[in-house]
């Protein structure tokens, strides 16, 4: 029986990446749904007026990280402790390449690139708690 759960979770989390990979909808698209996601951009160093927020890679990852989010959120209730376990692990590997993939992430503008600048943020989303 466990194994059943093992194989029903790699075939979810398989059927989860190429939806995502698939169904990716225009920039426009993601841009709006990045929106409704509630993300919110805190500067802890510098001007972030100097970046490029609607870098089309800079929104593909953050909405990229918004399904992963969901998905997570979606599917963690119907997990045995075995399957919370392997699901994490997915969802932190995933996380985090996303994560490194931000931080390389060239955002400034181009007519301000000579501007010698130090720029450091932080993007947390808002969740609704449902008590």
């Amino acid at each position: 029986m466990r194994s059943k759960k093992k194989l029903d979770l790699f075939d979810e989390i398989a059927k989860f990446q190429k939806n995502l990979i698939k169904n990716k909808p225009s920039l426009k698209d993601m841009y709006d749904e990045v929106r409704m996601m509630r993300y919110k951009i805190r500067p802890l160093q510098g001007d972030i007026s100097y970046l490029n927020l609607k870098n089309k890679k800079f929104i593909e990852i953050l909405w990229n990280l918004g399904k992963l989010d969901d998905f997570f959120n979606k599917n963690k209730k119907e997990l045995d402790k075995k399957g919370e376990e392997i699901f994490k692990n997915f969802f932190d590997n995933l996380y985090s390449k996303l994560q490194n993939q931000l931080n390389k992430l060239d955002l400034k503008i181009e007519e301000k690139l000579n501007m010698p600048t130090v720029i450091e943020m932080e993007i947390i989303r808002e969740i609704k708690r449902i008590n």
